[in-house]
């Protein structure tokens, strides 16, 4: 009965932060950890760029002269399915329009 006591105050102790012994370590890692889960769990923004001047006829024929970034506003969201066709030649224009930059 007296190790439930001791393992109770032990995780009272860790989870208040309390500093004592082996639980300094503990409470000293698990914000790191946590903040490494963070950087890992945010996708990065990928950033792209025209290669051929092209008009987005799928956001108000918007133009692109070549070297522009993509898409404008660069915090705009874009679909991956819309990312894959201006990538590729499966388009209007049968050819590649931008390009992923890193």
């Amino acid at each position: 009965m007296a190790k439930k006591e001791e393992l109770k105050d032990t995780l009272k102790e860790e989870t208040t932060g309390k500093e004592t012994g082996t639980e300094e370590t503990a409470a000293a890692t698990v914000p790191d950890e946590t903040k490494q889960d963070q950087e890992t769990s945010k996708p990065k923004k990928r950033k792209f760029v025209a290669v051929q001047d092209f008009k987005d006829l799928q956001d108000n024929g918007k133009v692109y002269l070549k070297g522009d970034s993509f898409p404008k506003p660069v915090n705009k969201n874009v679909s991956d399915e819309r990312l894959q066709e201006l990538l590729t030649a499966v388009n209007n224009q049968n050819r590649s329009v931008i390009k992923e930059v890193e």
